[in-house]
């Protein structure tokens, strides 16, 4: 009898132990940030989508343009920091190919350092009419030789469905005061 009186206090204190009152509870998602044209607040994304992106940065640096081809949704926009557009994946790699050749011809050096990458979502809508409520955003920035660029990718499933750029030429250092 003694046993199952111990066996019965073990039990219950390893079960009483085990509950956490906090699953009961939900939790509020965390939020900084707006969306002037609707209800969408921002909060961050996750670390699989900035996963994507490395494989995105590597295959692009590499040149290998088959495995970036296959990170770009069948019809993306694609927006570049000098004016050009990519509506397909073919698109996009024809363009880097080219920045490429004109950076050979221009005895530049061609390439960049990922200073950073970060991925954010949007928060759900009640309104099914607002657009960008599957994917993620990864910003990310980059410093080369002429300049420093700022990318942002929207990543659903996987793979880019929108990408802009923009680039901040380097600062010219202003002269000394005497």
């Amino acid at each position: 009898m003694k046993i199952i009186k111990f066996l019965l206090i073990a039990l219950l204190t390893i079960v009483g132990c085990n509950q956490n009152p906090t699953n009961n509870i939900k939790t509020e998602v965390s939020t900084n940030g707006f969306f002037a044209s609707s209800d969408h607040q921002v909060m961050m994304g996750s670390n699989a989508t900035v996963e994507v992106f490395k494989k995105i940065d590597k295959a692009w640096a590499d040149r290998d343009y088959e495995t970036l081809k296959s990170y770009i949704h069948d019809k993306p926009w694609m927006h570049f920091a000098n004016g050009d557009i990519a509506n397909s994946p073919q698109e996009f790699v024809d363009l880097i190919e080219k920045e490429y050749q004109d950076f050979q011809a221009s005895n530049s050096n061609w390439g960049w350092k990922t200073n950073f990458a970060y991925s954010v979502k949007q928060t759900k809508s009640e309104n099914p009419e607002y657009k960008n409520q599957e994917g993620e955003w990864v910003n990310a920035r980059f410093t080369s030789e002429d300049g420093t660029y700022e990318e942002w990718y929207y990543i659903i499933d996987g793979k880019i469905q929108t990408w802009q750029q923009a680039k901040r030429l380097k600062a010219k250092r202003m002269p000394l005061e005497k």
